[in-house]
């Protein structure tokens, strides 16, 4: 049996070591073949407590929607969140693009401490990265 989206953004969470020391994130891309409906989800999103924008491009035929929010210690929460994005990104007509785990560094992360931490923590593999907000 296949595994749910969920559990495979679980999984990944569970990978991190110290996942109490710093603000997880989960980023996810989202892909819809139209604006108005990237758009709807993105407020839909944002109404829901979660970080979200859209960004597309005019001469393309896909808009993008970034959805952001922390990570909970509620396995049953995140497992429940992440397969309700698939489930709505879904019934729109649109796809899950890519998404990362990721530490939220907040506004002010100098680029050597977001260097120190790759090399102090261990945890992020080349298709890992930290995500932050500068």
């Amino acid at each position: 049996m296949a595994r749910s989206f969920g559990s495979q953004v679980l999984a990944k969470r569970a990978e991190f070591h110290n996942s109490d020391s710093y603000r997880w994130m989960i980023r996810m891309t989202l892909s819809f073949p139209h604006r108005l409906v990237a758009e709807t989800l993105a407020i839909q999103l944002s109404e829901e407590n979660h970080r979200c924008e859209v960004i597309g491009d005019e001469y393309d035929d896909e808009w993008l929607c970034r959805v952001e929010r922390s990570i909970v210690n509620d396995e049953t929460l995140l497992t429940a969140w992440a397969d309700r994005i698939q489930m709505l990104v879904s019934a729109a007509g649109g796809e899950i693009e890519d998404w990362e785990c990721g530490v939220s560094l907040g506004e002010f992360c100098p680029a050597d401490l977001v260097e120190q931490l790759q090399d102090r923590t261990g945890v992020f593999s080349p298709k890992q990265q930290l995500l932050h907000t500068c």
